[in-house]
């Protein structure tokens, strides 16, 4: 494996959990904003 491979690891440990924090709340905001928009988002990408 690369450094860079274990500097994303380290990064996402570190860095991941406020930035799946702050995603969580653009998710959650835009789920208000456009319901269908999300909806569809999801459907698209597999996640419904």
């Amino acid at each position: 494996m690369s450094v860079a491979y274990y500097k994303s690891i380290l990064y996402f440990i570190i860095g991941g959990k406020m930035k799946l924090l702050d995603r969580e709340l653009q998710w959650q905001k835009a789920v208000r904003e456009k319901p269908v928009t999300a909806y569809l988002y999801l459907a698209i990408t597999g996640q419904a």
